[in-house]
């Protein structure tokens, strides 16, 4: 089922990132992340505190992958999280507070996977991306 693939490989990256960011955050920060240096400078607490909840997100889509039939409030949750994750980015982008070339580099990392999880959001999609789901 495409729905479980899709959360499955969302979860994947998110955990790798949240523990990245817990475990390593000056490597997360100086070679992993292009163009992370423009948000500002290094933060080892923040980047933490960060980690924990791409970590949380990581697990939530996780354990939706498996329960697809009750995966509706996970999704609308982390699709908060990751659609407003692409919101900031697009507001800094578009305020200034970014540099333009991150409308590339973040396009494939967080304007994509944002996108597809506020199109999911909407119910006919919903529907059609996952049958175990019964309203």
């Amino acid at each position: 089922m495409m729905l479980r693939a899709f959360y499955i490989l969302v979860a994947i990256f998110a955990v790798l990132n949240g523990m990245t960011m817990l475990l390593a955050p000056e490597t997360w920060y100086e070679e992993l992340v292009p163009g992370v240096e423009h948000t500002g400078p290094m933060n080892t607490h923040f980047e933490r505190d960060i980690g924990l909840a791409f970590l949380a997100f990581g697990l939530g889509l996780a354990w939706a992958a498996f329960h697809l039939d009750r995966a509706r409030p996970i999704h609308v949750i982390a699709t908060i999280f990751l659609g407003g994750h692409g919101i900031l980015h697009v507001y800094e982008i578009v305020r200034g507070h970014l540099p333009a070339e991150h409308w590339i580099l973040d396009a494939a990392g967080v304007f994509l996977p944002a996108a597809l999880m506020i199109a999911l959001c909407v119910p006919s999609l919903w529907r059609r991306a996952n049958p175990a789901f019964a309203k």
